[in-house]
C-alpha cells in the first residue's frame, strides 16, 4: 500500500496528527494481500451472473465482515469516523464511480445480454463500465461508510444518475461524499437531482441499472449477518427501482424500513410510489420506445 496515496485522501489538517501513527496497522488492505476474496476484483459480468445469497464468493466475503467492522471501528476510535470513511471508502467509491461511468463519446445502446456488450468492447477497443468492477472489500467498506455518513450513499446514487458526468467528476463527487456540505454544495446537488428527475440528455442504459441493482443486492447479502448496515443498501435499491421503474419498490422499501424505521430515503420513495409519482423523464422515455 502506498502510504502517500493514503495520506493524499485525508484532509490537510488531519495529516500532522495521523502522520505520527501507523495507518497500515488498522487498514483493511493489509490483509487483502493475503485474503483473495477481499482483494479480488469482481467485474459486473461475474456479479450479475453470480449474486445469489449463498454464492461462494459472497459467503467468503461475508465471513470477513465481522473482522472488517472491528478494524473500521478501531480506526474510527483512534481518529474519527470522518477520517475513517475517507481512508476506508475513498478508493471503493472511486471504483464504484468508474464501474458505472460511461464516456461522453460512448453511445449507450440496449443489448439482450452482457456478453454482447463485451463483444462490442473487444471490437471497439474501448473500455466501458463492464471492464471495471469492485474489490471484495469494497462491498463492505461502502456499506460501512454510508451507514456512518449518508453523504456517501448520496454520492453512490449520483454516480449512477449522472453516469455521463454532466454534473460531477470524481473530485466533486468525492467532496459530496466526504467533505462537509456548504450551502453551495447542497444547492448544486439539489439542482442536479431536479434536472435528472425532469429530463435526460442521454437515454438511460437500463442494463447498467440492472447491473447496479445486482451489485447492491450482492452487497446486502454480504452484510446479511450485520443487518444494521443494510438499511441504505436496500434504500438505494428501492430508489433506483422507483426512479427507473424496475418494480419491487415496496419490497425494498419495506426491507430498509424493517431495519431502520427512520430511513428518510425509503420513506420518501415509499410515499412517492404509493401515490403514483414517477419521474417526468419517464414519459419521454416511453415515447422513444
Amino acid at each position: 500500500l502506498n502510504i502517500g496515496g493514503v495520506m493524499g485522501i485525508l484532509a490537510v489538517d488531519d495529516i500532522d496528527t495521523i502522520g505520527k501513527i501507523d495507518l497500515l496497522s488498522d487498514h483493511p488492505i493489509k490483509e487483502n494481500i493475503i485474503d483473495d476474496s477481499l482483494s479480488r476484483l469482481f467485474d459486473l459480468s461475474y456479479i450479475s451472473k453470480n449474486h445469489d445469497e449463498d454464492s461462494n464468493w459472497i459467503e467468503s466475503i461475508r465471513s470477513k465482515v465481522g473482522s472488517c467492522i472491528e478494524k473500521y471501528n478501531s480506526f474510527a476510535n483512534r481518529f474519527n469516523k470522518s477520517i475513517a470513511n475517507k481512508v476506508y471508502a475513498n478508493q471503493a467509491l472511486h471504483r464504484w464511480y468508474n464501474t458505472f461511468s460511461y464516456k461522453s463519446n460512448y453511445e449507450t445502446k440496449y443489448y439482450e445480454s452482457i456478453e454482447s456488450i463485451e463483444s462490442i468492447n473487444e471490437c471497439d477497443g474501448e473500455k466501458t463500465s463492464l471492464n471495471n468492477g469492485l474489490l471484495g472489500v469494497d462491498f463492505i467498506n461502502l456499506a460501512l461508510a454510508m451507514n456512518s455518513n449518508i453523504n456517501v450513499r448520496d454520492a453512490m446514487l449520483i454516480a449512477i444518475l449522472d453516469c455521463y458526468h454532466e454534473w460531477y467528476d470524481y473530485d466533486s463527487l468525492c467532496a459530496v461524499a466526504f467533505e462537509p456540505h456548504t450551502k453551495s454544495v447542497s444547492e448544486y446537488l439539489h439542482k442536479c437531482l431536479e434536472d435528472k428527475f425532469i429530463r435526460y440528455t442521454h437515454k438511460p442504459d437500463m442494463l447498467m441499472v440492472s447491473n447496479v441493482i445486482d451489485t447492491l443486492t450482492a452487497m446486502a447479502y454480504i452484510m446479511r449477518d450485520a443487518r444494521e448496515f443494510t438499511t441504505y443498501i436496500y434504500a438505494l435499491i428501492a430508489y433506483l427501482s422507483w426512479w427507473f421503474r424496475f418494480g419491487n419498490v415496496e419490497y425494498y422499501t419495506n426491507l430498509a424500513l424493517s431495519v431502520c424505521s427512520d430511513c428518510s430515503m425509503a420513506r420518501i420513495v415509499q410515499s412517492a410510489y404509493r401515490n403514483g409519482v414517477e419521474a417526468p423523464w419517464l414519459k419521454e422515455y416511453d415515447k422513444d420506445k
